[in-house]
């Protein structure tokens, strides 16, 4: 994905400029259903994409560097070794780590009443963009706080699942972030 598409795609979606529907596939976009199953995981139902979750990207590499730029043995040396210390050094160490679990497909992450997953599962659609209704009220119950959602379904549509997750890699490397557009406070469908 050329630079211009990524940001556009991110800012014509964050601005609400992006189409209500999605387009029709592009027969050149076409793929097979077989995603494998790693790359699959990341993506939720909904058509939101783990990898861009604060949660899996931005804050363990940023608690990596604050590891790093405390330097734990020299903040023990000055003797601050205190329980509340030890606590504080348990905690950051831990959110230097991403649990490749925790996503919408196992159910660890997101709401466990979440509508939308339960209805993709119902209609046995890996995302809701490959759905005949999309996008339903569900979708746009979600897409009033996730600013992208609905551009990033019609990309799905236009250019195959497969292409939009190498998409959604280089946005992962290009340090976007869901947290950076989301119109708080998120609501998720509950029926």
């Amino acid at each position: 994905m050329e630079r211009r598409e990524f940001l556009c795609g991110s800012l014509c979606a964050a601005s609400g400029l992006a189409a209500g529907s999605a387009a029709s596939a592009d027969p050149e976009g076409q793929e097979s259903r077989d995603v494998p199953g790693e790359k699959l995981k990341l993506v939720a139902y909904c058509g939101l994409y783990c990898g861009l979750c604060s949660g899996h990207g931005r804050i363990p590499k940023l608690a990596a560097a604050l590891v790093a730029t405390l330097k734990q043995d020299e903040y023990d040396r000055w003797g601050l070794g205190s329980a509340e210390d030890r606590a504080f050094w348990k905690r950051l160490n831990k959110m230097t780590k991403t649990d490749p679990d925790k996503c919408c497909r196992t159910g660890k992450c997101g709401a466990g009443f979440c509508a939308i997953r339960k209805c993709a599962k119902r209609r046995n659609v890996r995302v809701c963009p490959e759905c005949e209704d999309y996008p339903c009220k569900r979708i746009h119950t979600l897409a009033a706080s996730e600013a992208t959602l609905l551009h990033d379904g019609g990309q799905i549509r236009k250019v195959g699942l497969d292409k939009w997750i190498a998409q959604q890699e280089q946005r992962t490397e290009a340090g976007f972030c869901y947290s950076d557009v989301r119109c708080l406070p998120c609501t998720v469908p509950k029926d």
